[in-house]
């Protein structure tokens, strides 16, 4: 398998969340409205699927160490993502549902002032068949 390695911002609708109107509270009007958040969704290279998240899915990543791929694509991924990684970079990874490709997002999480976290996508590896 070949891990083709693409940029965030050609793949995903945002790479930056949240977005600073996201933490805006008008009045009377909840801050985790759906009319204020933008959606956070890919679109899987070799079949066009789109994928949606949520902000929590990046957040539960940031413990956790564990892989949702096989040990075979998580060595083949790690491996390609460790020649191009220059800082300290979670990921989230997992099979596209529709094609079945082994896919991993990589990204940054920063901690903002009254302990927000805001992310970073940086890129996403992604097995080529």
């Amino acid at each position: 398998m070949k891990i083709k390695i693409i940029k965030s911002k050609d793949l995903f609708t945002i790479t930056d969340f949240p977005r600073p109107i996201e933490r805006f509270e008008p009045k009377g009007q909840s801050a985790r409205d759906s009319h204020i958040y933008e959606k956070i969704a890919l679109s899987c290279p070799n079949c066009k699927q789109a994928i949606e998240f949520k902000e929590s899915d990046f957040q539960k990543h940031l413990k956790n160490n564990k892989t949702n791929l096989s040990d075979e694509d998580a060595k083949i991924m790690t491996k390609v993502a460790k020649s191009i990684i220059k800082n300290k970079l979670y990921s989230l990874d997992f099979y596209c549902p529709k094609c079945n490709a082994p896919i991993c997002i990589y990204y940054n999480a920063d901690v903002a002032g009254r302990g927000e976290i805001f992310y970073r996508l940086a890129f996403v590896g992604i097995g080529m068949k």
